[in-house]
């Protein structure tokens, strides 16, 4: 799971970045910044994509919360015990 974190945390990094030099905001620079800044639920699902190939399987979108996070890390905390409960489930199923 940690390569599952790591690809989570540097596509969401990267989004909040892009977002913040769009809207002037702060955020595109180091990843302590870009942990502070509010996340949107459409956001995570968009950034979500990026790990299927790593866990074999499309995420189920289920796994994002409704109304989006106040930080990446708050992402992070959520989505990767969800994340593994998708996983553990579907290599039970194979």
């Amino acid at each position: 799971m940690s390569d599952v974190e790591a690809t989570l945390r540097e596509g969401m990094e990267d989004l909040v970045a892009a977002r913040a030099s769009i809207t002037g905001g702060s955020g595109g620079g180091t990843a302590g910044a870009c942990s502070a800044i509010a996340i949107d639920s459409l956001s995570v699902v968009e950034v979500l994509c990026i790990i299927d190939e790593i866990v074999g399987f499309e995420v189920p979108q289920k796994v994002v919360r409704a109304g989006g996070y106040a930080s990446v890390d708050a992402a992070i905390e959520h989505l990767l015990p969800g994340i593994e409960k998708c996983w553990s489930k579907r290599k039970r199923g194979k």
